[in-house]
């Protein structure tokens, strides 16, 4: 996790501030939302406390007293007497303050010790692993996507007989012609759901499904799915949220030059890495086969754990959920047993993962909407797309830009397809990752709650 390259003037304490956003109170955003947040931090402080990892401690503290004090006070649907809230404002003010003023002066301890010993290695460095390659985009090899798009999924077999019986079909995927999301497609897409935000208006009707007994469900925690008449005129190209970021030149996403707005951002975030086994995709690819041979979207939950000592997290746990999926849109059903599943195994919610089976790799205005409660509880939470059908890139590994993309679609008011503004802070709706890595060391375990 890399920090600041150390200033003239600048301590090790004012760079950990730095690297502490203030998360500004959305109203639109289901409180339930910033309590999970909340919960996540202390889990992370726990683990951070447990290998003294001071410089990370105090991070994930400030985190949390910021979150508790300033963040869910200010929401809209807050409630003084809520006794999530009561216990949180315990916690801070028996534990975390005084904790963090213990942890101020070791610091500037360490801080003082190591300038004088001329040491100046940036904070939170890791360990990388031998094999581990970062990655944002490409085609891996370890990837079966002919198998994927045209051989039978694992857990069935046509006519009942077994994989290895089955003779395999030539890779046509060459002939099938890759196409953009359609507009037809798009004006199905729902952007807010009813469970997941609240606006205290009541919701507009259902509209007929033109896929008859298909629910238009739409992704990991979204409930309800509405639509709205498409626009009176053609959208221009940048008035759409669905179009994909720049691509870079290699999958490994470069630093911005210092100097600029979008530069100082960056230079202040404090990522953590995260690492996944190609295998992993290669697997969840062979759970979505049935799906994808027909054209419908397979969607899948990544959830790890963290490595406190070096400050990665590991995504072990590939859960694939109840969920109803269509050519354009996938819905995860029962969020309550995703969320049972990861606390009773200690996991964190690492992000989703889902495929485009006829289309290109991309997150469309849906996709955006979903992933922002993923990366509000976690802020290294990555959404994977898989577009077995795409020449250039199969795979993306996204993230809401933070901080514009994110509170722009935490803000979104607005239900059924639109375009979204620019950011605030002229960056990109969403952009590649830039901290995963491709680890082959990396164990998983696929639980099937279907």
């Amino acid at each position: 996790m890399p920090a600041p390259a150390r200033r003239e003037g600048s301590s090790l304490v004012s760079r950990l501030n730095a690297s502490v956003q203030l998360q500004q109170p959305n109203s639109l955003l289901r409180l339930d939302k910033y309590f999970r947040s909340a919960d996540l931090l202390v889990r992370q402080a726990d683990q951070y406390r447990r290998q003294r990892n001071e410089e990370q401690l105090y991070v994930m503290l400030m985190r949390l007293v910021s979150l508790v004090v300033e963040t869910i006070p200010s929401h809209a649907g807050f409630d003084k007497a809520d006794a999530r809230y009561g216990a949180l404002r315990r916690l801070c003010l028996s534990v975390a303050m005084p904790e963090l003023e213990r942890l101020k002066v070791g610091l500037h301890l360490k801080d003082r010790t190591e300038q004088l010993a001329g040491d100046s290695e940036p904070l939170f460095s890791v360990r990388k692993e031998p094999g581990t390659v970062r990655m944002a985009w490409g085609n891996p090899d370890e990837v079966r996507w002919g198998e994927g798009l045209l051989a039978p999924a694992p857990e069935e077999s046509a006519f009942g007989l077994p994989p290895s019986s089955l003779v395999p079909l030539p890779d046509l995927s060459g002939l099938v012609s890759v196409k953009e999301a359609s507009q037809a497609a798009l004006e199905r897409h729902a952007i807010l759901p009813a469970d997941a935000y609240s606006t205290g208006e009541p919701a507009p009707p259902r509209s007929s499904n033109p896929l008859g007994d298909r629910s238009l469900r739409l992704g990991p925690q979204e409930v309800e799915v509405f639509t709205r008449p498409p626009p009176a005129t053609p959208l221009r190209p940048e008035d759409t949220c669905c179009l994909p970021p720049p691509v870079p030149a290699s999958s490994t996403v470069q630093a911005p030059q210092q100097g600029s707005g979008v530069a100082e951002i960056k230079r202040r975030q404090s990522l953590r890495d995260v690492h996944v086994s190609v295998r992993l995709m290669d697997e969840f690819l062979r759970y979505a086969a049935h799906n994808t041979r027909r054209g419908v979207e397979t969607c899948g939950i990544l959830a790890g754990r963290l490595t406190a000592d070096d400050s990665t997290f590991t995504i072990t746990t590939l859960i694939i959920p109840k969920q109803e999926g269509t050519s354009d849109t996938v819905q995860a059903l029962n969020e309550e047993d995703i969320f049972e599943v990861q606390d009773s195994r200690g996991l964190y919610p690492l992000g989703w993962i889902h495929t485009h089976p006829t289309q290109t790799c991309f997150l469309s205005s849906v996709d955006v909407h979903t992933h922002c409660g993923y990366q509000t509880m976690l802020e290294e939470a990555v959404a994977v797309v898989m577009a077995p059908r795409d020449a250039s890139k199969k795979v993306g590994i996204f993230r809401l830009s933070t901080p514009g993309g994110l509170a722009l679609v935490q803000k979104c008011p607005q239900r059924g397809f639109h375009a979204h503004g620019p950011t605030a802070t002229k960056q990109p709706l969403y952009e590649f990752c830039g901290h995963v890595y491709l680890n082959p060391r990396a164990e998983f375990e696929v639980l099937d709650l279907r």
